[in-house]
């Protein structure tokens, strides 16, 4: 170094989101890091907490409890979380 630097770093608190995927196909998540494959007992990610998350069943009918509840599965990550999607038959 030739003269004084100056360093700033930032740190990014790190969310775990667990799926657990009963389901009959693949769950995947956006922004991408959950890519959970059909029958899969657990997959998990990790994001920057507050990161908004949208999970996305392959199967048609796929039923979200846990961190959200419904057909579809919105949330803002800014703790651990588990989320359980099911099959569910028409």
């Amino acid at each position: 170094m030739d003269d004084d630097k100056r360093v700033q770093a930032i740190f990014t608190a790190q969310r775990t989101l667990t799926i657990q995927n009963m389901t009959k196909g693949s769950v995947t998540s956006d922004p991408a890091g959950i890519s959970c494959p059909a029958g899969a007992k657990d997959c998990s990610a990790q994001f920057p907490s507050g990161t908004q998350i949208k999970l996305t069943g392959e199967a048609g009918n796929t039923y979200f409890s846990g961190a959200c509840a419904g057909y579809t599965c919105e949330f803002q990550l800014t703790q651990p979380q588990t989320v359980t999607a099911e099959y569910v038959a028409p």
